[in-house]
C-alpha cells in the first residue's frame, strides 16, 4: 500500500528507544504532556536537537497556534 507508520514520542527516553527500532522512518513528537495535558512546543525543539532523525512531525500544537508557523530551532 506504500504507507509508512508514524511512531509518536514525547520524551527523550521514548525517542532513544524508537530510533533503534528497524524500519522507523517517521517520528512524531507529541508536544502534549499526557499527564497534565499542557502543550509545550519546546518539546519538539529539544528532542530534535538531540536526534539523528532527518524528518519528524510536531503534533499536538494546533490548539496552541491556529496559524501554521514554522518552529525556529
Amino acid at each position: 500500500m506504500g504507507m509508512v507508520a508514524l511512531v509518536e514520542v514525547h520524551t527523550q527516553a521514548e525517542l532513544d528507544r524508537v530510533i533503534q527500532l528497524p524500519g522507523v522512518a517517521l517520528v512524531g513528537i507529541n508536544n502534549r504532556n499526557l499527564e497534565t495535558f499542557g502543550v509545550d512546543l519546546q518539546v519538539t525543539c529539544d528532542l530534535l536537537a538531540q536526534s539523528r532523525q532527518s524528518l519528524a512531525i510536531a503534533t499536538s500544537w494546533w490548539s496552541v497556534n491556529r496559524v501554521s508557523t514554522p518552529l525556529r530551532m
